[in-house]
């Protein structure tokens, strides 16, 4: 495992990786991540931002070249006047990070389940049928033994955790729960895999000896994702 990665998860440097930490990291991580994204998105749009804030108009013109038709822009116009929290018409880099990543921020759930319903309901019922939720059609004699098995699992997270109350439909309050991202469920589960296939003396932490050959959890492909810097956007999710 990279030493440098190790010593960042390793809060309190008694030389194992404890539940909190490996919590934290992972969050961490993560949020990184989102952050990065949206930098990168950002500097795209550098040519327009005035004074920290980049407006409607531009973001419209260079992403969608003025297409009044478009179903993305419509979309992205109901995004853009919810993330816009202070009503300038302008959205600064915290509030186009929300616009990017809607499914993080409780206060935009309405456009995440509205985006959901659009892409799914196809009977415009306001609601998501298990056949919606599967996303095929009837006709199945194309599919192989792979698609047998993804369908199959679709069908008992439908059944068992989608549909609460058990009508054969997911209405808005189930859309958004599914849609929503609670990253503290997220990244506790994470961590229970982990632990769970690496945790070999199950004393819920790691040792160097348990790590040692298990890098593919931990090693970063993105090297900027260790720049602590980054967690200045931490206060985005406060």
């Amino acid at each position: 495992m990279n030493n440098k990665i190790f010593i960042q998860i390793d809060l309190d440097n008694n030389k194992r990786l404890n539940r909190t930490e490996l919590f934290i990291w992972f969050r961490t991580l993560e949020r990184r991540r989102l952050a990065l994204e949206s930098i990168d998105e950002w500097n795209d749009y550098v040519n327009f931002i005035k004074n920290g804030e980049l407006t409607w108009s531009d973001y419209k013109t260079e992403t969608f070249d003025n297409d009044k038709n478009n179903e993305l822009m419509r979309r992205d116009k109901n995004r853009w006047l919810l993330a816009d929290k202070n009503h300038s018409g302008t959205l600064d880099f915290e509030e186009w990070h929300v616009f990017l990543h809607p499914e993080d921020f409780s206060f935009m759930s309405k456009v995440v389940v509205d985006e959901a319903l659009n892409d799914l309901d196809e009977d415009d019922d306001e609601r998501i049928s298990l056949q919606e939720f599967i996303g095929i059609n009837h006709n199945t004699e194309d599919m192989d033994e792979e698609d047998e098995k993804e369908i199959e699992h679709l069908e008992r997270e439908f059944r068992n955790i989608r549909d609460k109350d058990n009508d054969g439909y997911l209405n808005r309050d189930e859309v958004r729960e599914w849609s929503m991202i609670d990253d503290t469920k997220f990244t506790d589960s994470k961590v229970d895999d982990i632990l769970d296939e690496l945790d070999l003396d199950k004393n819920e932490n790691l040792d160097s000896k348990e790590l040692v050959n298990f890098s593919k959890h931990f090693d970063i492909e993105d090297s900027r994702l260790l720049n602590a810097e980054l967690d200045t956007y931490s206060n985005l999710y406060n």
